[in-house]
């Protein structure tokens, strides 16, 4: 992180496999709001991937800020910057680990409107999450699309 505010401060522009970098130490450390912060002032300077952007969705998911995760994920659809499959597991991971099944599934929907098809990881957490909340018909409902 100190690297990157030395590029800050002496105005050497950043890129995005920095940002990603520095993003993934704040999940690492602990510093899901730092991971943000970087995010938002990256896309500021016009720097920010699908890569940073998952980074970031995940940095908050680890510290169980699963609405935070939704918050960056729905930032990313705003900045036109298209979620894929790791930024849609990520934030479902950060449903999960919160038990939070209803916008779990509402993620796996998404996923179909945005042409991408949900893979293992996917399921395991969707059925994670909804077996760990004890919503049997929804288990069943997953086990037989699969």
């Amino acid at each position: 992180l100190e690297y990157l505010r030395e590029l800050q401060e002496t105005q050497v522009e950043g890129n995005s496999v920095i940002l990603s970098a520095a993003i993934t130490a704040c999940q690492l450390g602990q510093q899901p709001q730092m991971a943000r912060q970087l995010l938002k002032t990256a896309r500021d300077q016009g720097i920010g991937d699908v890569q940073a952007y998952t980074a970031a969705i995940t940095a908050c998911g680890t510290a169980s800020l699963w609405d935070s995760a939704l918050e960056v994920l729905q930032d990313m659809r705003t900045a036109k910057c298209e979620p894929n499959l790791f930024s849609y597991n990520a934030a479902m991971g950060a449903c999960q680990a919160a038990l939070e099944w209803e916008r779990a599934l509402r993620l796996y929907f998404s996923m179909g409107r945005a042409h991408l098809t949900p893979d293992t990881t996917s399921y395991n957490l969707l059925l994670s999450s909804c077996a760990r909340s004890s919503q049997r018909e929804q288990v069943e409902w997953l086990v037989q699309r699969m």
